[in-house]
């Protein structure tokens, strides 16, 4: 392969990393890995992202005349022709390497990670405040009175006012157009449950207000209505408590494991089904397992590995 096709080939993958990136669907360190083996992949990225930013205006391209385009999906036929766009670009000579160093690092995105059990709180700007929860991994990149937000992994509450910042959250499985107001995003395995606490969202063509859900899941969409308990279980992390009301122990333990490095596991088959309400720190498991105590007989006791293992008494 001489030396132009190799630069050829080298450019394509450089810009299916970076349209992975921003569609918020590629491995960081897997990218990170293939960037840093080679200073000619991260030249090759610096000139691909450099082309991006100069065409980040365009909002959308259509797709270029291929053979037989109705059989690939809408998006792989944006993502593709985007490459090809790139690819263009740079072998006519548009985009070129920042002076000084790699032009990836001008677009970069910001990245705010939190461990298990941990919650932190990021001020994107003045008007755009995001509190990420348990085991929660967001990026974000602003631009003027636009925002955009990636949600990695786990969980994100979002307050933003409507009449200032236009924000677009971005998940694995579809983005939302956020209308100002405040909102719960949570990644599931298959799908992004977005909460509208106050405001309105938009995702796939549907629409959510106050009290509903829109849940999104790769080429759907659907809108449930909230309640009370719904909304208290989503108000309560913010606060450092899980909220049970009614839940079986099974799925209560679930959620809480969450939050705990060191897990509650059922040892007595026949305890799964309790139903549990009340208000438990998520940061200190002694009221919880004293309230299991003095409610139902459960005794606690810790394995080798810490786990904590709950029994009849």
């Amino acid at each position: 392969m001489d030396d132009h096709a190799a630069g050829t080939e080298l450019n394509d993958i450089a810009a299916a990393w970076l349209v992975a990136l921003d569609a918020g669907t590629a491995d960081r360190a897997a990218f990170d890995r293939w960037r840093d083996a080679d200073v000619r992949h991260a030249i090759a990225f610096a000139e691909v992202a450099a082309t991006w930013r100069a065409l980040d205006g365009v909002r959308a391209i259509r797709p270029l005349q291929q053979a037989s385009p109705a059989a690939r999906p809408a998006s792989s036929r944006h993502r593709l022709s985007r490459r090809m766009v790139l690819r263009g670009a740079i072998g006519t000579g548009v985009a070129a390497v920042a002076g000084g160093g790699f032009a990836y690092s001008a677009y970069a995105r910001n990245r705010a990670e939190t461990g298990v059990g941990e919650r932190r709180m990021i001020r994107i700007d003045d008007r755009l405040i995001v509190d990420l929860n348990t085991d929660s991994i967001l990026y974000w990149r602003t631009k003027g009175d636009e925002a955009t937000l990636w949600l990695d992994r786990g969980e994100a509450a979002i307050d933003c006012p409507g009449d200032t910042t236009t924000v677009t959250l971005r998940t694995p499985s579809g983005s939302f157009a956020l209308d100002g107001g405040s909102f719960n995003a949570r990644l599931g395995r298959a799908n992004c449950a977005l909460t509208v606490l106050d405001g309105r969202a938009t995702g796939n063509g549907r629409t959510a207000r106050s009290g509903e859900r829109l849940s999104l899941m790769p080429g759907a969409a659907r809108v449930d209505p909230g309640d009370d308990a719904a909304i208290d279980r989503v108000r309560g992390w913010r606060q450092g408590v899980l909220v049970l009301d009614g839940d079986r122990l099974d799925a209560a333990l679930a959620e809480y494991n969450r939050y705990l490095r060191h897990r509650i596991a059922i040892g007595d088959p026949a305890l799964a089904g309790l139903r549990l309400g009340g208000r438990f720190s998520t940061s200190d498991v002694s009221e919880f397992l004293s309230a299991m105590h003095a409610s139902f007989g459960i005794v606690a006791r810790r394995d080798a590995t810490g786990t904590i293992i709950l029994v009849a008494g």
